[in-house]
């Protein structure tokens, strides 16, 4: 009577090694993607549940007024801070924030929620109203 000589595949139940190895990879990877979706799908269910504060927000009394009420002064390179990029500067522009004067004015309350309602909550606006100070009195 012949015996098969003893691998590794007879050992793991007729699968080599590297099957056990590929199939646990695929595997893996097919929870990480599953799980992913699964915290997309949550976290949307949240944003649709919550009260995301609305783009008429009541400034606070530290917060800068409406364009309209602002003497006419030249804007500032609000980019030169660290954190505002072209994108968030436009954004701030936009809500009559111009110049560093202003934005040394502005509650960081007030820029977390316009942030919030662009949806950008990863940036953190909380040294913005120093750093605008510092341009500030730089520029006189």
């Amino acid at each position: 009577m012949r015996t098969e000589p003893e691998t590794s595949a007879n050992r793991c139940g007729g699968i080599a090694w590297w099957g056990w190895l590929l199939g646990a990879a695929v595997g893996s990877i097919a929870a990480i993607i599953l799980i992913t979706w699964w915290r997309e799908v949550q976290y949307a269910a949240r944003l649709e549940s919550s009260t995301v504060p609305e783009p008429s927000i009541a400034p606070s009394p530290k917060s800068p007024s409406p364009a309209s009420q602002q003497p006419a002064t030249e804007a500032d390179k609000l980019s030169r801070i660290k954190g505002i990029g072209p994108k968030t500067a436009h954004m701030l522009n936009s809500r009559g924030i111009t110049t560093f004067e202003q934005l040394a004015n502005t509650e960081v309350s007030y820029l977390q929620a316009l942030l919030a309602e662009w949806d950008w909550r990863f940036i953190d606006p909380t040294s913005w109203p120093e750093q605008a100070q510092v341009l500030m009195q730089a520029k006189k």
